[in-house]
């Protein structure tokens, strides 16, 4: 499946695609002040509350108009969170109005 995440100023949005069909999706509060380890406590929740685990995860596409945000949910939380994702191709990453790629592989 994709995880996408959307940060928002007010929300960040998670949502899981199987191909082309949206699956479950979240929308919690975007918090400046919360860590890593929290969001990533927080997805995993979220992904076994719809009978998934972070495994099904094999990609990520990231939005994000947060810059100090976008560090915390791109490489931390996929590494301690989504462990299949390390294994993914790349994360497609939109901040602002620029677009690119960044490798999620563990070092």
């Amino acid at each position: 499946m994709l995880l996408t995440i959307d940060v928002g100023n007010t929300n960040i949005t998670f949502g899981l695609y199987q191909g082309e069909t949206l699956g479950p999706r979240w929308r919690v509060a975007t918090d400046h002040q919360r860590m890593p380890d929290e969001y990533g406590i927080l997805m995993v929740n979220l992904f076994r509350h719809a009978g998934l685990g972070p495994e099904a995860v094999h990609g990520i596409a990231l939005a994000s108009v947060v810059p100090p945000l976008t560090g915390v949910v791109l490489t931390d939380v996929p590494e301690t969170t989504v462990p299949s994702a390390s294994t993914a191709r790349a994360v497609a990453l939109i901040a602002g109005c620029a677009v690119g790629t960044r490798s999620i592989e563990k070092k």
